[in-house]
């Protein structure tokens, strides 16, 4: 993935130049400082996902509700590095250089914190290591923010010097007054703006810096992991015969039909009448 140049990151505040009038809500306290902590936190986010394009339009309800919760969140990771440097300035010889080390991580942590949103994110010093996968880079990154500041400040005295100078050399009477307050507005104006956007841009190389590195990272985490080729073993197998399936007959077991049983009637002795005795006794001998 390409770093931003200066070119486009000098065009990204002045793309929709009207948008930076939305940090005249500094003016005003406590819900003005709340809405534009928001608002910037929503634009240095953007730059972290790629988003170059043009700056977001203010959101008032929301950007107050951000702004608010995120300061609560950033109180206890502060007041940590806070007593951390005090502490420093109590043994000699260390004070100095970890003050510098804090200038060059600080604006990496801060841009963590941004994308995280949580209260422990400030405190996640372990993310720095990110910081030295290309040193280089970051250095390049947080010197062009620096650079793109100082640009600004110049660009922004320019009309508000040339205006400090024509009071200087001019002679004080009300058409000067006037001259001075009609030339005096604009180029007021055009220094807030030039401030506004000086806040912006500086913030843009770190945080696109951090953007690249976590998608880097996380490609790399997502990565299929490489198979290892198995070989193959081949194994002799056995001709084996194909055998005819055994049909198993079945046994039909017949139940035995049991005989009924007949109940006979039991025989009546008829009694002899007079008819066949008389007939026995009227039979004729056999002759011989």
């Amino acid at each position: 993935m390409k770093t931003i140049n200066f070119e486009k990151a000098f065009s990204y505040p002045f793309a929709k130049s009207s948008r930076l009038l939305n940090f005249l809500w500094v003016l005003l306290p406590l819900i003005g400082w709340f809405a534009l902590y928001g608002y910037t936190v929503r634009i240095i986010k953007g730059f972290t996902e790629q988003k170059f394009k043009q700056m977001p339009a203010l959101e008032l309800g929301e950007d107050i509700s951000l702004g608010f919760f995120m300061f609560l969140k950033s109180i206890p990771g502060f007041l940590v590095i806070w007593a951390a440097l005090f502490l420093t300035t109590l043994i000699p010889f260390i004070e100095i250089p970890l003050y510098i080390i804090a200038i060059i991580m600080m604006p990496l942590l801060i841009v963590h914190f941004i994308v995280k949103q949580t209260v422990v994110s400030l405190m996640e010093y372990s993310e720095l290591k990110v910081i030295f996968s290309d040193f280089a880079d970051y250095l390049i990154a947080l010197i062009k923010g620096i650079l793109a500041g100082m640009i600004y400040l110049v660009i922004m005295g320019i009309p508000v010097g040339l205006v400090v100078l024509l009071g200087f050399v001019m002679k004080i009477n009300f058409w000067t007054v006037l001259l001075l307050i009609a030339l005096g507005i604009p180029a007021t104006m055009i220094a807030f703006m030039c401030f506004a956007a000086s806040g912006v841009t500086k913030n843009l190389f770190i945080a696109d810096f951090y953007g690249r590195n976590n998608l880097a990272s996380r490609v790399v985490k997502s990565a299929p992991k490489k198979l290892v080729p198995v070989k193959k073993t081949v194994v002799p197998v056995k001709k084996m015969v194909a055998k005819k399936p055994v049909v198993k007959k079945k046994v039909v077991v017949k139940k035995k039909s049991v005989a009924k049983k007949v109940t006979k009637k039991p025989a009546t002795k008829k009694l002899a009448t007079k008819k066949t005795v008389a007939k026995k006794a009227t039979k004729k001998p056999k002759r011989k």
